[in-house]
């Protein structure tokens, strides 16, 4: 009747042994893949020490060189500090956002304003011309943390944003204004 007091039950009885058994008979490390999401440049330091073969895809699948995440000369901070006009892409629908950023060595903060309203941007960081920041946002009543990543080159900047009700990646591009 308790169907979670049951199924902790069942758990519960379940012994190590038994573990090793099925993991014997069907886990087969030369067969194995490891998926890790996440910065490629942050990540493969600590995921190298656990497989032979690595490939690196971007945010729409395509496959990266691998040699361009394994920087290990130390890398000029970009500025991307000023406001930045950006389209972001919803379902093939461009959107525009403004991005307005403040940046402190490898610290950045700021604000984002779209048509749905304006969000406060912090914990940002840049390392070389790659950053990152989360920004906090209300929507419909509710607090929406969107985590923001891109790439800057120049006056251009390109990346994601993520957020716990959106399946997939929202890519955006834009220009810093002059």
């Amino acid at each position: 009747d308790d169907y979670l007091q049951t199924y902790r039950e069942k758990v519960n009885a379940v012994t190590a042994e038994e573990v090793e058994q099925v993991a014997k008979k069907y886990i087969i490390p030369d067969r194995m893949a490891m998926v890790i999401v996440g910065d490629a440049e942050e990540i493969l330091t600590q995921a190298q020490i656990y497989a032979e073969k690595i490939e690196v895809f971007n945010a729409d699948g395509n496959p990266q060189e691998l040699a361009k995440y394994m920087q290990t000369e130390k890398v000029e901070t970009a500025d991307i500090s000023g406001k930045w006009s950006l389209s972001v892409d919803f379902q093939g629908q461009n959107f525009p956002v403004s991005l307005v950023l403040e940046q402190n060595d490898e610290m950045v903060s700021g604000k984002l304003e779209s048509m749905l309203g304006e969000g406060v941007v912090e914990d940002g960081k840049v390392k070389g011309n790659k950053f990152s920041a989360v920004a906090k946002s209300e929507m419909q009543g509710q607090t929406v943390e969107l985590t923001i990543s891109g790439i800057v080159e120049n006056d251009s900047m390109n990346g994601s944003l993520n957020a716990p009700m959106i399946p997939m990646p929202l890519n955006f591009s834009g220009n810093r204004e002059k």
